[in-house]
């Protein structure tokens, strides 16, 4: 069975319902997919009223499954960061802000790094017409071997609207951020990404991103906190989500 595009990582818990986050890089974005964005517009969803959302607190052992297979586990969680086990073993560190960039990851055998410059953290508490800017460094293999190539994208992130999310997992009132990267010096926008994040859960229940110019979408069907999240358990649920129609 394919598996999903994982992203990244975090989650509180409904119970023993399902909900789930993780944390992934953002995809680099091409020329195509802005066109794409730009093509599109994301239908208006309904608006909902959302007290501010205070910035979500981890533990190890969280995990989250996206689709039928994608599970994403909290590692270990320091400061501001966290690390994440994905569903093929690979280990991403992300911050403990969803709608960041990944700050370490490895994509097609490749390792890429980012840094970030700036405050993402000041969107928090979420509400709507909140917003923030900041930059990514990014480096990552180059052409020849040994060599680097070396990226600077400036972000914007918006909390967009408030709205009732439907996915999987259940229905989620959630805050909807939108962030978008553009290379220094350009104004072109490269890379467009969209979360719903929930309150209630601590973490996002839908991510997409345009790459390759398709549209891609990950939605939350499972979570469980970490002191749930025995194999055991883990194993019944995966069952559960798989025979789903």
């Amino acid at each position: 069975m394919k598996q999903p595009r994982v992203r990244h990582r975090h989650w509180p818990a409904t119970g023993l319902a399902l909900a789930v986050a993780g944390c992934a890089q953002l995809p680099t974005g091409l020329v195509t997919d802005a066109q794409e964005a730009l093509s599109q517009p994301e239908a208006a969803a309904p608006a909902l009223q959302l007290p501010p959302a205070p910035r979500p607190a981890y533990r190890v052992g969280d995990t989250f499954v996206f689709g039928r297979t994608g599970v994403e586990r909290v590692s270990r969680v320091a400061r501001d960061t966290l690390e994440w086990t994905g569903p093929e073993g690979q280990v991403f560190l992300t911050r403990t802000d969803f709608f960041a960039p990944l700050l370490q990851q490895n994509r097609w055998g490749r390792d890429i790094r980012s840094s970030l410059r700036g405050n993402p953290a000041a969107l928090w508490p979420l509400q709507v017409g909140r917003n923030v800017s900041f930059e990514e460094d990014r480096t990552e293999p180059g052409l020849l071997p040994r060599g680097e190539r070396k990226t600077t994208l400036q972000w914007t992130c918006e909390v967009q609207d408030a709205r009732l999310s439907v996915v999987p997992a259940g229905d989620f009132p959630s805050f909807h951020v939108v962030c978008r990267s553009r290379r220094e010096g350009l104004p072109l926008v490269l890379q467009t990404a969209r979360w719903d994040y929930a309150p209630s859960l601590g973490h996002f229940v839908r991510h997409s991103w345009n790459e390759g110019g398709r549209r891609h979408e990950l939605v939350l069907s499972a979570a469980l906190p970490g002191e749930l999240a025995t194999p055991e358990r883990l194993q019944r649920l995966l069952e559960r989500v798989q025979t789903q129609p």
